[in-house]
């Protein structure tokens, strides 16, 4: 039961950090803080609650396979993401444009009219 009450109040203490940092301005660098106290609290809720500190060798190389394997997929989405548009030579294209003047209007279907202001 000790172990509990320990892991809780680490969790709620890491989930006091995370609050924090959401006030805090630290440019690139609030992703990654945050992405390890979530790694963190989610190491702490596998070994501790889910009970996989008492497994055995072959248990644990599965997870560690499944979070390198999760890992992975984060990775190729960011790379994804900021590559696209890099073979044409048009950069990042998934950004919004700050193109000023609006599209030019649908045309009309059949028998439809402009509306008339």
């Amino acid at each position: 039961m000790r172990t509990y009450v320990w892991t809780f109040v680490g969790l709620l203490a890491l989930t006091a950090l995370t609050f924090g940092l959401s006030f805090t301005s630290l440019g690139e660098w609030n992703i990654v803080i945050a992405m390890v106290i979530a790694l963190a609290k989610s190491l702490l809720i596998a070994l501790f609650f889910m009970h996989l500190i008492d497994h055995k060798v072959s248990s644990r190389t599965a997870i560690a396979a499944a979070v390198a394997l999760a890992a992975c997929l984060v990775a190729f989405s960011y790379l994804d993401v900021e590559t696209r548009g890099a073979a044409s030579g048009g950069g990042n294209s998934s950004r919004i444009s700050t193109r000023s003047d609006p599209p030019p209007p649908a045309p009309l279907g059949p028998g439809e009219r402009a509306a008339e202001h």
